[in-house]
């Protein structure tokens, strides 16, 4: 656990810097009652912006279909790119 502790303040200031977001969602689903769908530990890291209408909240919708694995890939690079 303390590497990831250590890992997601670089991981979420790396967004930043990439993506320049008005806010960032770090969130951990524990349980099935709280949507975890897989089960090991992870994070989701959300980049927000002041107009998001992507429909986030309590209940996660799928939006797979929205990026190629092209797209994912550029994203990660980016990503990448500011560390």
């Amino acid at each position: 656990m303390k590497h990831i502790g250590a890992a997601l303040p670089k991981v979420a200031n790396a967004i930043k810097r990439a993506f320049n977001p008005d806010g960032l969602n770090i969130i951990q689903n524990n349980g099935e009652f709280a949507d975890q769908s897989v089960f090991h530990i992870h994070f989701h890291l959300i980049p927000r912006y002041e107009n998001d209408i992507d429909g986030f909240g309590y209940k996660w919708e799928t939006h797979e279909d929205i990026l190629d694995n092209d797209a994912k890939q550029q994203i990660a690079e980016q990503i990448q790119a500011q560390f």
